[in-house]
């Protein structure tokens, strides 16, 4: 079955134009330059129509243009042959391009971008890490590891969370990186 051309709602006189129809499972929905419409409303609603106006006998009295109002629009899915969903909104529908991929947004951050360059690099950084102590308590942390067999690690853990301050510690690699490029 084939609609096509102009159609007016018998209710309230409005003309549309049908562009075209698709099958989404045992629905049809109707495409027109008003947006879609469901196969049961447009079948209620509308009857074709033409610019002709006709009297009270059938005959072709005058020619009319009437102008089309916008219907109530809602978006329906459709799915396609190729198992793709897609939205038909409020434009008309071009089935033509309805194969074409996707354009897919891709949102980079500076990390995304830092880690891509870097991972291409085959050398790897060497940072390294001076501890500048005064009064360094080699007895106590001696003690801490031989005595009371606390290990290394978890020494370096402490000192680490307690004494290294990171905002810092990127400056100076913020230096470097600036005094080198």
């Amino acid at each position: 079955m084939q609609i096509q051309g102009e159609w007016m709602n018998k209710n309230t006189g409005q003309k549309i134009h049908v562009r075209n129809s698709v099958i989404d499972g045992d629905q049809m929905i109707i495409i027109t330059n008003m947006g879609q419409i469901s196969m049961e409303e447009f079948s209620r609603n509308y009857i074709q129509a033409s610019d002709e106006v006709y009297d009270d006998k059938g005959n072709v009295v005058a020619t009319q243009k009437m102008t089309s109002q916008p219907l109530k629009q809602s978006n329906i899915k459709i799915e396609a042959i190729d198992d793709q969903e897609y939205i038909i909104d409020d434009e008309p529908v071009n089935f033509d391009n309805l194969k074409t991929k996707p354009i897919v947004q891709q949102n980079i951050n500076n990390i995304d971008l830092i880690k891509k360059i870097f991972d291409k690099i085959d050398s790897k950084p060497q940072i390294t890490v001076d501890i500048k102590w005064d009064d360094f308590p080699k007895e106590q942390i001696s003690t801490l590891v031989k005595f009371l067999d606390v290990n290394v690690e978890d020494i370096a853990k402490y000192l680490c969370s307690e004494y290294v301050n990171v905002d810092s510690v990127k400056t100076q690699i913020s230096d470097i990186i600036n005094k080198n490029i």
